[in-house]
């Protein structure tokens, strides 16, 4: 093959190569942009106005892997699991997986409600859980070396929520 002939078919494919590298489809999110939030029945308002106080009171206590108390410090699930039963008498699994998969799903397209739980997923695991707190915000034990604290439902986590559970 002569230069002239070479030259167009290489341009060819080297522009079909770099149209399919350009090409990215977007993620698909399994929650709406914006954090919208539902109005509670009067029934489970008091409810959830406790749980919300009770895991307020206990921000800046300590994290520990596998722990339930206040005492000990609280992993997520454990501290989720020390405010349902301390201020509701309820009991929760063990788990943040677990958690995902009991309770009422919530339809996050129509809103969460003051008290129901979040949850984070790194790949496709659910790893991390919450108490959503309203105003797009939770309260969770993060990790070790932090401790118990409120966040925004934006950036970090934004990008990780994938679900929430209601146990009102």
């Amino acid at each position: 093959m002569t230069r002239c002939k070479i030259a167009p078919l290489l341009v060819a494919l080297i522009l079909l190569q770099l149209a399919a590298c350009a090409h990215r489809s977007e993620p698909r999110s399994p929650v709406p942009r914006t954090i919208i939030e539902s109005a509670h029945p009067a029934s489970t308002l008091p409810h959830a106005q406790t749980l919300a106080f009770h895991a307020l009171s206990l921000v800046g206590t300590p994290y520990r892997y596998g722990g339930e108390s206040p005492q000990q410090g609280f992993d997520c699930s454990g501290f989720m699991r020390f405010i349902y039963r301390d201020a509701l008498g309820k009991t929760l699994p063990r788990t943040a997986q677990a958690q995902s998969q009991s309770g009422k799903p919530v339809d996050l397209a129509r809103g969460m409600r003051l008290g129901d739980l979040v949850f984070f997923a790194e790949s496709d695991a659910v790893t991390h859980v919450g108490l959503y707190v309203g105003e797009s915000r939770f309260v969770h034990a993060p990790r070790t070396g932090k401790a118990v604290q409120l966040s925004s439902l934006s950036g970090y986590w934004r990008h990780r929520l994938v679900s929430a559970r209601r146990y009102l």
